[in-house]
C-alpha cells in the first residue's frame, strides 16, 4: 500500500446521503476501518437504525450535516442533482455531481457508452405509446422498454412481444420518457465491482455471475467457469454501470454474455464466494 493510502485511511467521519439498509450495510463494512457515520434522511422514514441519523424531509438542518462530515458519500443514486451540486460547495462528495447524473439516467448513461464505443444493446428513447409501437416494429420484438429514471428490481419495465402491446406497457410504465432496448437472449450476466482511490489506487473484485429471480438480483456468485470464449463472434454486451472509474471514485459493471456460449472449464485462483447486493460486501466460501 502506498503511502498516499496509507494517509487516506485516517478516521472520518463520513456523511451518507440517505438513511436506509444499503446506508447501514456501508456504515457497518466502514466501522471496522475506524470510520463514524452520520445519515441525512430526506423521507422522513430512516431505517437505517445506526449512527447519527438527521431526519429533514423539509430540507432545514443540511447545514448541522455538513458540520459533522469530512466528506459526503451516498446509499444509492435516486437523489437530486441539484442537492449534491450543493454539497459540493461545501465538502468532498465521492462519487461526484457528474456520476450520479450519469447514473440515474438510462439515456445519459447509453451516450455515455456510445461516446467511449462500448457496445450495448441497439436502443431508442420514445416519448408516445406511438413511438414505442415504431421503436419496437424498428428493433423487431421481443423489445424491453425501461423508464429512463427511477426504476430497479425489474420495476419500471415491460417487456413488449408485439408493438400491438405498446400501450399497455405505456401505461403501466407511466413516465413520460421511456428507453426500448433490442432484448438480449444471454446465456449468463457477470459484473465486476471497482474502487478508485483520491490517490489514483484501483481495486476490483473478482468477476462475479449474477442469479436473479423475479427479476430481483438474490446475489452474485464467483465463478468457477469460463464465461466466454473465442468462439464467441461478438464481445459481450454492456447492459448497466452504476458510475464510470476515469473521473469518479466506485463502479459497477454488468455484461450479458449472449448466446451461443461454450462453458470451458476454467480453474481459477479466485475463491468461490458470493457478494450482497448493492453493498458490494465479497463472503469468501
Amino acid at each position: 500500500m502506498s503511502a498516499q493510502s496509507a494517509k487516506h485511511m485516517i478516521a472520518k467521519n463520513i456523511g451518507v446521503l440517505g438513511a436506509g439498509q444499503l446506508g447501514r450495510m456501508l456504515a457497518l463494512a466502514g466501522y471496522p476501518l475506524g470510520n463514524t457515520f452520520t445519515f441525512l434522511d430526506t423521507t422522513g422514514n430512516p431505517s437505517a437504525g445506526i449512527g447519527e441519523v438527521i431526519v429533514d424531509p423539509d430540507n432545514q438542518h443540511l447545514a448541522a450535516f455538513l458540520d459533522k462530515v469530512d466528506v459526503v458519500t451516498y446509499e444509492f443514486e435516486h437523489l437530486p442533482v441539484e442537492l449534491v451540486k450543493q454539497i459540493e460547495q461545501h465538502k468532498p462528495v465521492y462519487p461526484g455531481s457528474r456520476a450520479i447524473a450519469v447514473c440515474q439516467n438510462r439515456v445519459e448513461e447509453k451516450a455515455l457508452f456510445d461516446r467511449l464505443s462500448i457496445p450495448t444493446p441497439a436502443y431508442r428513447v420514445v416519448e408516445s405509446a406511438e413511438q414505442l409501437a415504431a421503436a419496437a416494429a424498428e428493433l423487431g420484438c421481443p423489445v424491453v422498454a425501461k423508464s429512463v429514471t427511477e426504476g430497479y428490481d425489474g420495476k419500471g419495465q415491460a417487456v413488449l412481444k408485439a408493438p400491438e402491446q405498446a400501450q399497455e406497457a405505456w401505461d403501466a410504465i407511466g413516465h413520460s420518457q421511456l428507453i426500448v432496448e433490442a432484448f438480449v437472449d444471454f446465456v449468463r450476466e457477470v459484473s465486476m465491482i471497482a474502487v478508485r482511490g483520491r490517490d489514483g489506487d484501483v481495486v476490483f473484485y473478482p468477476m462475479a455471475e449474477n442469479q436473479h429471480v423475479g427479476g430481483i438480483l438474490r446475489y452474485s456468485a464467483g465463478l468457477r467457469y469460463r464465461i466466454w470464449t473465442p468462439a464467441f463472434n461478438k464481445p459481450p454486451i454492456t447492459t448497466f454501470v452504476c458510475c464510470w472509474t476515469s473521473w469518479i471514485t466506485w463502479a459497477c459493471w454488468r455484461w450479458s454474455c449472449s448466446k451461443p456460449a461454450t462453458a470451458a472449464c476454467w480453474p481459477t485462483k479466485w475463491p468461490r464466494g458470493c457478494i450482497t447486493p448493492a453493498t458490494g460486501r465479497w463472503t469468501a466460501q
